[in-house]
């Protein structure tokens, strides 16, 4: 029901909107709020809680201080030393006899400054007072005992008490002892050893104890009021166990780890954390014992505080600040109702007249109002709106009428233009089939003058090189016929020279007949001779011998000279006709190269007339190409008309069809 009425309803939904933006910043704000105002109240405890324990360890620290002088002033009193003459006469007492009127003073003394004493101790917090001799470490002299009886320690107390007094002795200082208990309460003391200087001299009298009650200690802790009665506040030793002094609540769950953290860096740690089963803010703090006065031990100082306590006050706050949130959040769905119904009203009267106008009905009458908001804004704009609308109506009711006779007109128009663009498309098609034609024709021819180009080159070429070799050959023939002209020459000389060979071989063989007829005569006379005679002989017969060789060897000679003369003769006359053919050769090569030298010419025009040939065929192609891409690309651009004038006709039947229902739409409208 209540979707619906949030579907159906204006006013609910700005009441329930109003009411879900007014909770939700509200909720927001308050979460961020809570969120900052709970972490300063925490940071707030926690300072807080900082404070209480400086101020605690402050009052520890004075506490401690003023003890120590107190019992070193003590220490240093007469009181002191009358019970130290009293001890030291009672022990003489108990091995000489005849003093006992001496001795009575000295009781007297004793009495008085024991009395003193006991005067004392509840001021100083004493829980006993111990004097121990220089010479021994059982005490001669006990508060608790007074001077009647001999005090008596258990075993416990008596070492703790020697090793003091040991200490004492040795450094000459005041010592701290460990927290123990001391008598039969069972509480925690602490014990204070201080020199007791002599009189005279640099030396020990003797040594006091002074056990301290730490019942003072649990009143200085004790809770104040800082905030509330959920703080608590206890001193825990180095291990993390409760000391005794204070409450014992504040050492609950606390770690060993951060109190020897805590005793090593020297500086206080905060914790939030579980204690008791509940949420506590904690500060553990150092108390600076073995520091500050040289104690042995030293003790932490806790103090925390329920968190819930704390945050008691934020948590009120925040109860407050959620019932002023919802009444903020009512009083907004209130605003909403007063408002939507502002608004509701005069959208209701719009609607009615937005659903007349949707109907067609263009005659109602919307009047203009005064009101300067958004609501009298649109009131306005639609009354402008609707008197817009029905002076376009009217426009366009004459505007689609004269579009319409317009459109029939442009109609027939467009269809003779498809026709024409048709019967144009055609012819185009038929000369640029005549033009491809064409096109292939001049490739055709291109090629052929290309070829022919092409020959003419290497006709041109070789004709250079015919050239070359007739030069190359004329120029050979010179040099042959210089060579036969030489070459002649030299066969003269060599004729020349074998007829001097020939009178020099008649010579020689002239020169062997007599040589071989000085032979024979010498043989003759070598035969005359008889014996003596006879190596004469042997020469001439040797000299017979050579001289037939000489001639038979001038034969040889002479038969050779003959077959040589023979060969040059044949070779003067090969070399005259060689000459003769090469005077002619060489004028038939000249006669050549000038024949080259035409033909190079010749075949040189005909090689430019076939590159002007060919370029002029590369042109006509360029053109005819050209020509065809033209003739294309009106081909195209006829088909593109043709159908744009097809695509025109059936956009002019389109409009045509607009026309008529954007006609019967505006008939629709009563204006």
């Amino acid at each position: 029901m209540i979707l619906g009425r949030l579907q159906k309803s204006l006013t609910w939904r700005m009441a329930v909107s109003f009411g879900v933006l007014v909770t939700a910043a509200l909720v927001l704000s308050g979460a961020v709020n809570w969120i900052y105002a709970e972490r300063d109240v925490r940071e707030e405890a926690f300072r807080t809680l900082s404070v209480v324990s400086d101020f605690h360890r402050d009052r520890l620290e004075s506490y401690f201080a003023e003890r120590l002088r107190a019992f070193r002033m003590l220490a240093e009193s007469r009181d002191v030393h009358d019970i130290l003459g009293w001890a030291a006469r009672r022990a003489a007492l108990e091995n000489v006899e005849g003093e006992e009127a001496n001795w009575n003073s000295y009781v007297l003394l004793a009495t008085k400054a024991h009395e003193r004493f006991v005067s004392k101790a509840s001021n100083l917090d004493l829980a006993d007072l111990l004097i121990l001799a220089p010479d021994h470490p059982s005490p001669v002299y006990s508060m608790r005992s007074g001077v009647k009886s001999v005090p008596e320690l258990n075993e416990g107390t008596s070492k703790s008490v020697e090793s003091l007094w040991a200490e004492v002795l040795r450094e000459r200082r005041a010592v701290w002892g460990r927290p123990a208990p001391h008598g039969s309460g069972g509480r925690p003391s602490l014990i204070v050893a201080i020199p007791i200087k002599a009189v005279k001299g640099e030396g020990l009298a003797g040594v006091l104890l002074a056990v301290l009650n730490t019942g003072a200690l649990d009143d200085i802790i004790s809770r104040d009021g800082y905030l509330g009665e959920t703080v608590d506040a206890g001193l825990v030793d180095e291990k993390g166990r409760f000391s005794g002094i204070g409450d014992e609540e504040a050492s609950r769950a606390l770690d060993p780890k951060l109190v020897a953290e805590v005793l090593g860096d020297g500086k206080q740690v905060r914790e939030l954390t579980e204690a008791g089963g509940r949420p506590v803010l904690r500060m553990v703090a150092p108390l600076g014992l073995a520091k500050t006065f040289g104690a042995p031990f030293d003790w932490v100082l806790v103090v925390q505080t329920d968190e819930a306590a704390a945050m008691a006050r934020i948590r009120a706050l925040g109860i407050r600040f959620a019932g002023l949130g919802i009444l903020m959040a009512m009083g907004a769905c209130v605003l909403g109702v007063f408002l939507s119904r502002s608004l509701v009203g005069p959208l209701r009267s719009l609607e009615a007249a937005v659903r007349e106008v949707g109907r067609g009905n263009l005659n109602i009458s919307i009047e203009a109002t005064d009101r300067q908001d958004e609501v009298g804004g649109l009131i306005n704009s639609f009354h402008l709106m609707v008197q817009s609308l029905r002076d376009q109506t009217h426009e366009i009711l004459e505007g689609v009428n004269t579009l319409a006779a317009s459109m029939s007109e442009i109609s027939a128009t467009a269809a003779q233009l498809a026709a024409s663009s048709t019967e144009t498309a055609t012819a185009v098609s038929q000369i640029s089939t005549t033009a491809e034609e064409v096109r292939q024709t001049a490739q055709l021819a291109q090629q052929r003058a290309d070829d022919v180009s092409k020959d003419a080159s290497r006709m041109t070429q070789t004709s250079e090189e015919g050239r070359y070799v007739t030069r190359e050959a004329i120029q050979g023939l010179q040099r042959i016929r210089k060579e036969m002209d030489f070459v002649a020459e030299n066969v003269m000389r060599l004729s020349e020279q074998s007829q001097n060979i020939g009178d020099i071989i008649e010579t020689v063989r002239d020169l062997a007949d007599q040589i071989n007829l000085l032979s024979v005569n010498a043989a003759i006379e070598a035969a005359k001779a008889g014996e003596q005679g006879k190596g004469f002989a042997v020469v001439a017969h040797e000299m017979r011998s050579l001289a037939d060789q000489s001639k038979e060897a001038t034969e040889q000679i002479k038969q050779i000279l003959t077959e040589v003369q023979k060969v040059t003769g044949g070779a003067v006359m090969a070399m005259e006709r060689g000459a003769k053919a090469v005077t002619a050769g060489l004028e038939l090569g000249e006669k050549a190269g000038g024949a080259m030298e035409r033909l190079a010419a010749t075949v040189e025009a005909s090689a430019d007339s076939a590159l002007q040939i060919a370029a002029s065929s590369h042109e006509q192609l360029v053109g005819v190409e050209q020509l065809v891409q033209a003739i294309q690309n009106i081909h195209e651009a006829t088909g593109q008309n043709t159908e744009g004038a097809r695509q025109l006709e059936m956009s002019v039947r389109d409009l045509e069809r607009l026309s008529q229902s954007l006609k019967n739409a505006a008939a629709r409208f009563r204006v």
